[in-house]
């Protein structure tokens, strides 16, 4: 099962706010979007995102950065994969809407992106950035 783009980018960068976190650091747009290879309007659209759940806060200037909220530390991956993927459709039927239950296909493409969000229940941010295999997900200062 693949997710939107939003969302890959979303639990990617929120893992990244995770790893920094430990340092205390704020990390800037620029470099959050080199680390994942995307640009910076696409990283500032994801930001807004998760900052419209409340799991980031952004800040301008000196200092600034983006960081992950208290909650955004605890959020279940599950509930924030579901949150950002909210708008997109698992199958592009043509002739027929979202609500068509008549397409097997639909039925199945549901039931599989439901499957994947209940493999992602039950952990969250810190928990991913706590394990050994987070190490190379910090940024190096600059």
């Amino acid at each position: 099962m693949q997710f939107t783009r939003t969302t890959e980018l979303g639990l990617r960068l929120a893992m990244i706010l995770a790893a920094a976190a430990a340092t205390g650091d704020r990390v800037t747009v620029g470099r959050i979007a080199a680390r994942l290879g995307t640009s910076e309007r696409q990283i500032t659209d994801v930001v807004a995102a998760l900052a419209q759940h409340g799991v980031v806060d952004g800040r301008r200037g000196r200092g600034g950065g983006i960081a992950l909220t208290e909650h955004g530390h605890t959020i279940d991956i599950g509930v924030l994969a579901r949150s950002l993927d909210a708008t997109a459709d698992v199958a592009d039927c043509p002739g027929h809407g979202p609500s068509c239950t008549a397409c097997g296909l639909r039925r199945l493409l549901t039931a599989a992106r439901e499957a994947a969000y209940r493999e992602l229940d039950g952990h969250t941010l810190a928990e991913l950035a706590a394990s050994p295999t987070a190490r190379p997900l910090q940024l190096r200062a600059r």
